[in-house]
């Protein structure tokens, strides 16, 4: 099937607009996250101890993801979160942990979809005009409910940047 500019473009607006609803749901269950878990206090386990517990916890959840990805994003969930183990029973937090895993999965593999559309078509893997606009999304969604920019900014970079680093293995094949 020849793959006219119209075409390519159309399926690449169509990925990018369902995109834009996995990232919606994303910032969805990352504002629940963030209004139910209790704030880390002084001298509570590091970390690391935390991101390591939470993982033993949801083994398979990020079924087809990297392992070092899925270790980056509870990372940054820990960290910005302050998420105290003692604090909260892991099952609070657990199906939120799941299903921002799998909607992450849902959204690499429309990246992937775009990945295939960019390499098929001799285009750059990074476009700085959309990530800016994904991350001016997710900004402006944090500030419209009072929630921690800085939090939102740092998953969406770690997904973002994943995101390049499939494109780039797929244009590399």
């Amino acid at each position: 099937m020849l793959v006219t500019k119209t075409n390519y473009l159309d399926q690449l607006t169509h990925l990018r607009e369902e995109i834009n609803i996995v990232d919606d749901e994303i910032i969805k269950t990352l504002v629940e996250m963030q209004r139910r878990i209790k704030k880390r206090s002084a001298g509570s386990k590091s970390d690391n101890g935390i991101v390591q517990y939470i993982l033993e916890k949801i083994t398979g959840a990020g079924n087809g993801l990297r392992d070092e990805f899925i270790f980056e994003v509870i990372e940054t969930v820990v960290k910005n979160l302050s998420v105290e183990i003692n604090c909260i029973s892991f099952f609070d937090i657990s199906p939120e942990v799941r299903k921002l895993l799998e909607l992450i999965k849902e959204r690499m593999e429309f990246s992937i979809a775009v990945g295939e559309i960019k390499k098929d078509q001799g285009l750059s893997v990074f476009n700085k005009e959309r990530e800016n606009f994904v991350k001016s999304r997710w900004m402006l969604e944090a500030a419209k409910k009072s929630l921690d920019t800085f939090f939102f900014h740092d998953i969406i970079e770690v997904i973002l940047r994943e995101s390049r680093l499939l494109q780039l293995e797929i244009k590399e094949k």
